[in-house]
């Protein structure tokens, strides 16, 4: 009896070889939204989601789709990533990326959301958001927590301050 589960992973397995060992970007990532759409609470989704970000990433980069196209479909990625499978060990790469998507196209708010989730989880990783924090802060008129940041930052001995 061939089960829903072993559909998913059958999704999943076949996800894998045609994006990463056939470089078929696109066939992997249809592969792996087949994957969790046949089984939502699939337990390997976070990873199978984070995939679709990254190969989606590699169609834009070799310009195989348009920039727009591809960063909503990362970003909606990498949010079902941080939604629905939050002990995912990719959500830290998500939250990021979230962090990093949103303060590019000036949804400030979202951005530093994203980054203080991240931080939360993982306050190590203040070195690689915190310029986006004091900037974020400032615009937000927010000086007193740019300046946490900012000392946080001294402190840790991250580069460029």
């Amino acid at each position: 009896m061939f089960s829903i589960w072993s559909f998913s992973c059958a999704c999943f397995i076949s996800g894998v070889c045609y994006a990463q060992e056939f470089g078929e970007y696109e066939k992997g990532i249809d592969y792996f939204q087949a994957a969790v759409d046949s089984r939502p609470d699939y337990e390997f989704g976070g990873v199978a989601y984070s995939l679709i970000a990254r190969y989606t990433k590699k169609l834009k980069d070799s310009g195989a789709i348009a920039e727009a196209e591809a960063d909503a479909r990362i970003k909606e990625a990498y949010q079902a990533v941080v939604e629905s499978w939050p002990d995912c060990r990719w959500v830290e790469t998500a939250l990021l990326e979230l962090g990093r998507m949103c303060f590019a196209e000036g949804e400030i708010v979202d951005a530093i959301m994203y980054y203080e989730m991240l931080l939360d989880r993982s306050a190590e990783k203040v070195c690689l958001v915190g310029n986006d924090l004091i900037a974020g802060y400032t615009e937000m008129g927010d000086v007193e927590m740019a300046e946490q940041v900012r000392a946080e930052l001294t402190k840790r001995g991250c580069p460029g301050m």
